[in-house]
């Protein structure tokens, strides 16, 4: 995913379209991740990309599956970044509610190289920015200027050397 497809991607979403972001290789021989112009697998090209799921209830195929499934999944430009995130407890890929109070954000991210910065988005935009800390960022922040009614949020994190993740949207309404 690029930046350039935020507007279109923020115009689908405005109408109730609900997606998810995920990564894949752009290398045929079942190397997920992994270009053909790497074939020892060492992620040496600047141009391979990697999936991400969610995997809080384990590695097994049906957990796997079950976050395909459920769009809890992120993107990468090809760097080995784990993220997690989730908006008033709803995780990446879901709908839920935040209640009366602001939802609140909560993200982790490791990176494999150190982390330049995490960015919430609300809506499309740009809503908080936190400089990043080292090759490992949590985030935890209330979003108390969302107005009542239906937002999306995403998490996009920037590794120093502009490798970026990008998480699928957490729906949530706010009463």
């Amino acid at each position: 995913m690029h930046d350039a497809n935020l507007p279109r991607n923020r115009r689908t979403r405005a109408v109730g379209f609900v997606s998810r972001l995920l990564g894949g290789g752009d290398c045929h021989e079942a190397r997920g991740g992994f270009s053909c112009e790497d074939p020892e697998g060492q992620g040496a090209t600047p141009h391979t990309f990697a999936p991400g799921l969610r995997w809080k209830t384990g590695l097994t195929a049906a957990a796997l599956l079950h976050a395909l499934r459920e769009r809890q999944t992120y993107a990468t430009t090809g760097a080995r970044m784990l993220v997690d995130f989730s908006v008033s407890g709803v995780p990446m890929g879901q709908r839920g509610e935040a209640g009366r109070d602001p939802p609140a954000v909560a993200a982790a991210c490791h990176a494999a190289s150190g982390i330049d910065r995490v960015e919430i988005l609300r809506d499309g935009q740009v809503v908080h920015s936190v400089p990043g800390t080292g090759k490992d960022q949590t985030v935890s922040w209330s979003d108390a200027e969302a107005a009542p009614g239906s937002h999306w949020y995403l998490l996009k994190a920037v590794q120093q050397d502009q490798e970026t993740a990008w998480t699928s949207p957490v729906w949530v309404n706010r009463q």
